[in-house]
């Protein structure tokens, strides 16, 4: 029975058990219906429009990260670590990699804020943390840095880390190794081909794990396929990665963090 209630980002995630976007957008809405029905309040990200224009319905609603808004955060930069900017704050430097990241970290001074939670405070948690749970995670691992975001993956997160990974400078020699994306319905052929295009545009190096990933390797010119976490273990574990920068994400059923022993 929320009280308040924030819809973070609308992507595709589980579009084949929703039924397509339109049904995504429904789903997400009923927190929004339930909390007008009963004079609650929501936070509001700006810069998404599906969500911006569901919440004009309210009267108790809290805006971020615009200039004007309830809490105006900036993006100042993310290679690799997200910076933000508070006005007549420093920038804070976080630990979380990824433009993606940055409606997270909005969202979350947004709310600190509406309950009193002094900025430098807010701020200086933001800094101090670190994910350890598989989430948008940084590991050094002998001359190889990981990205490990095996938590889940949909289509739109798996297209964002992407192009994290494509635009990041720290690096000339990077690689992503792609699980299967699950719970995509008739859509689950064509969303794992548009990622074997994706990632051929780039020129990253990519390993396929999966047989939905098969897609997007039939469309990725001299990437690498198998079947399984357990196979792409046994073939992989047989070659030397040195200087890697890599991307490990999938689907949670795929469990690809075993993979981040091969680097």
């Amino acid at each position: 029975q929320p009280d308040g209630g924030l819809i973070t980002n609308i992507g595709r995630a589980h579009i084949g058990t929703f039924g397509g976007v339109d049904q995504i957008i429904r789903g997400k809405s009923e927190i929004f219906d339930f909390l007008i029905k009963n004079d609650g309040i929501i936070w509001v990200n700006e810069q998404d429009e599906v969500i911006k224009n569901m919440s004009k319905r309210f009267s108790k609603s809290f805006s971020y990260p615009s200039e004007k808004s309830f809490c105006p955060v900036s993006f100042i930069s993310s290679d690799p670590f997200l910076k933000v900017k508070v006005e007549g704050f420093p920038e804070t430097s976080t630990q979380l990699i990824g433009a993606y990241n940055f409606s997270n970290v909005a969202a979350a001074l947004a709310v600190g804020k509406y309950f009193n939670v002094p900025m430098d405070r807010a701020l200086d948690a933001i800094a101090q943390y670190r994910p350890d749970n598989n989430r948008s995670q940084v590991i050094e691992s002998g001359n190889n840095t990981l990205i490990l975001d095996a938590y889940n993956a949909n289509p739109s997160s798996m297209q964002v880390a992407i192009e994290n990974l494509d635009h990041m400078n720290t690096s000339k020699n990077k690689l992503a190794v792609l699980g299967d994306m699950g719970e995509l319905g008739v859509e689950e052929i064509s969303e794992h081909q548009s990622i074997g295009k994706r990632l051929q545009s780039t020129g990253i190096a990519a390993v396929y794990v999966g047989p939905l990933m098969k897609h997007a390797h039939e469309l990725h010119s001299e990437s690498l396929w198998y079947s399984t976490a357990d196979e792409a273990l046994l073939q992989l574990g047989k070659r030397q990665f040195n200087n890697q920068l890599v991307l490990i994400k999938g689907s949670r059923s795929m469990k690809m963090e075993r993979l981040k022993e091969l680097f």
